[in-house]
């Protein structure tokens, strides 16, 4: 039987003592036929003592029941009330609840802070429905109590382990270390019955995903892998959850009790977390190939951002589920967390910035892994885009980090979504050209730009536009029809040798920037010095 450990000595009787007051109370409860109007005094003056009572008598030292039965309303039948009394002992040793009764408030006139009322609740978060309530002077366990052990009783321990703990309840023999043989026989059985199960349940998981019609079409090697990983994952859940359940049966002492009950359930929330982990390996491998499959690169950077933003949610989630079985204010640390966080929203408003703009890039996508973009001073080929940062390869080959908000806020030219590139020049030919040859020539520009296949046809530009002060001018622009820079200079390296080519064919030649110098004749020299002797004349 579990213990609960009572440390207020100013109450407690001698073994003598109880036992005459338990033998009395019973018999006169049980005996002499009360009535209902003289059951009307059953209670105790304050929560304590009805607490106290109902635990004290329920010991494997002390069971007296009925005396335990006290501690519930008046107007249940005694035997019905017994059977409550015994069922919410359990009920706090199934669920691993530790009574401090040295906490329990010993004011009869004890009103609760939030239902403004006499009421008392024992456990208000893991059992809200029991409580305890004053009448007429007088505090027992509600009627709504009365109602809701039954129910809870049930979840408490389904699967018929009501029935088996009904089995266990009546074993005794002698202790070692605090415990009955038949403990330990108990636990040495759910460990090896737990290896069995998981065993057993592992090998079914692996054989329905080995032997899965849909393998061919769906699975590869690495998301059978994957799948293995969960399945493993997934039978230790189910292990350690049917241990809690089970613990209870063997009737342990309430602190060991309730030590194996939270440790088993912070086990199986970090299993459960590796568990969603494994699941969001198997979609991220789905997701990536879909990636694969669009022509946006810019999504095969998008999937694993996405799937670690939402581990670190499970790891956010778990730990505060663990401080919660571990009865750490939660409240506290989330109030914590918030004036923090807003002094660091305060402090790393770049951050934030930078976080904003990384959103905006993945949502607009302005460009995409390996497009060539410009953006103010920036100019280079896209690496990786993070959340805080792009990574951009300059024409130098190295590597810059520039700020998504930067980016975000800056005007973007994106070379990289060219689809035509532009080949612009201006062919200058010497002013002695021939008209006619010159003609033949501006044809000859055009056919080559109509017959290559990877000019577009319907935006060439040819034609005479200027006489410029050494040369006349030829504007030339066509577009290629190419996506590669590497490939585009090629295209460029074969249009111009086209160029010069049908210049030399037709004879006609390529002027370059010139000068021409005029000397004038110099006067006869009479004529100088007559000059000189008239600019004498004036100085004198």
């Amino acid at each position: 039987m579990t213990m609960h450990y009572l440390t207020d000595k100013k109450i407690y009787c001698t073994a003598m003592e109880r036992f005459l007051k338990n033998f009395y109370l019973t018999f006169f409860i049980l005996a002499s036929g009360l009535s209902v109007s003289a059951q009307q005094n059953i209670g105790y003056e304050n929560p304590y003592r009805a607490v106290y009572e109902h635990l004290a008598n329920l010991q494997d030292d002390q069971y007296f029941p009925e005396i335990s039965a006290l501690s519930f309303h008046p107007t249940l039948d005694s035997t019905h009330r017994v059977e409550l009394a015994i069922k919410l002992k359990r009920i706090f040793d199934g669920k691993g609840l530790y009574v401090m009764v040295n906490r329990i408030p010993k004011d009869s006139l004890f009103r609760d802070s939030i239902a403004r009322d006499h009421v008392y609740f024992p456990f208000p978060s893991e059992l809200p429905d029991v409580y305890l309530e004053r009448e007429e002077g007088l505090w027992t366990y509600s009627l709504k109590t009365a109602r809701s052990i039954p129910i809870l009783y049930r979840a408490t321990y389904p699967f018929g382990l009501d029935k088996l703990i009904e089995f266990t309840s009546y074993q005794g023999g002698k202790k070692y270390l605090g415990l009955y043989g038949w403990q330990y026989i108990g636990i040495i059985i759910l460990i090896l019955l737990s290896f069995l199960f998981h065993f057993l349940l592992s090998k079914l998981l692996d054989f329905v995903i080995s032997r899965s019609f849909w393998k061919s079409s769906i699975l590869n090697i690495e998301k059978t892998d994957l799948l293995r990983k969960a399945d493993g994952k997934l039978s230790l859940v189910l292990v350690f959850t049917l241990l809690i359940y089970f613990i209870p049966v063997l009737q342990l002492p309430v602190k060991l009790s309730t030590f194996l009950q939270k440790g088993l359930k912070i086990v199986v929330v970090i299993f459960v977390m590796m568990l969603a982990f494994g699941i969001i390996d198997i979609i991220k491998v789905y997701l990536r190939d879909m990636a694969l499959k669009t022509e946006s690169k810019l999504d095969d950077q998008l999937v694993p951002m996405i799937t670690k933003t939402i581990k670190v949610g499970i790891i956010i989630i778990t730990t505060f589920h663990i401080l919660h079985l571990l009865q750490v204010n939660i409240t506290a640390i989330i109030a914590g967390i918030s004036i923090g966080g807003l002094a660091l929203a305060l402090a790393a408003q770049d951050t934030v910035k930078n976080l904003i703009g990384s959103i905006m890039i993945f949502f607009d996508k302005p460009f995409q892994i390996g497009d060539y973009i410009m953006s103010g001073e920036i100019e280079g080929s896209v690496v990786e885009v993070g959340f805080r940062s792009t990574r951009i390869m300059k024409p130098d080959t190295s590597i810059i980090s520039v700020p998504n908000g930067t980016i975000s806020n800056n005007t973007l030219n994106n070379l990289g979504v060219r689809e035509l590139r532009m080949f612009r020049t201006t062919i200058n030919l010497m002013y002695i050209t021939p008209v006619d040859k010159l003609r033949k020539y501006i044809e000859s520009l055009r056919q080559l730009a109509l017959d290559h296949p990877r000019i577009n046809n319907e935006r060439v530009m040819i034609y005479l536009n200027n006489l410029g002060p050494s040369s006349i001018d030829i504007f030339f622009r066509v577009y290629i029809e190419t996506r590669d820079f590497e490939e585009e200079l090629s295209l460029k390296e074969e249009v111009i040798y086209r160029i010069i080519e049908l210049a030399q064919e037709i004879d006609v030649g390529f002027a370059f920037p010139s000068s021409s110098i005029y000397l004038e004749k110099f006067p006869e020299k009479e004529n100088n010095s007559e000059t000189v002797d008239l600019v004498n004349k004036d100085r004198v």
